[in-house]
């Protein structure tokens, strides 16, 4: 795989056929999936399967019908749940770090909210100055 640019896009072999399950997939993923040269292809034709559910039994189920699929990307970066699942028949890949820069920022603004008393000013029914 290579990663290129401050977007950290994943680039596999050019042309991997590639499914999203369970449908409907999110129109953002589609687009990735096709600017990193993928081509997105019905269930029974996929080499690789991006997992979007949260159902491991439904992956399990999901997989043992699909024996061409030779890579799982998860959706999340934990991957007990997953486990009964995994096999070395594919690779298994998973979204570490993926959500790392939102949740701090979004730790870093619930900081900077709390030491600015936006609490207390959004329940305020009238304007008072800043002390």
């Amino acid at each position: 795989m290579v990663v290129s640019g401050s977007q950290k896009t994943l680039m596999g072999p050019p042309g991997l056929a590639i499914t999203i399950q369970p449908e409907p997939a999110h129109a953002g993923l589609i687009k990735a999936i096709r600017v990193a040269g993928g081509r997105r292809v019905p269930v029974g034709e996929a080499e690789v399967l991006v997992w979007m559910g949260e159902d491991a039994a439904e992956l399990s189920s999901l997989l043992s019908g699909l024996p061409a699929v030779r890579w799982v990307q998860l959706p999340s970066a934990g991957v007990d749940t997953y486990l009964p699942c995994m096999c070395d028949r594919q690779t298994w890949t998973r979204a570490q770090g993926v959500y790392g820069v939102p949740v701090a920022e979004h730790a870093l603004m619930l900081a900077l909210a709390c030491l600015r008393g936006v609490a207390v000013s959004v329940r305020s029914r009238q304007w008072s100055p800043q002390a």
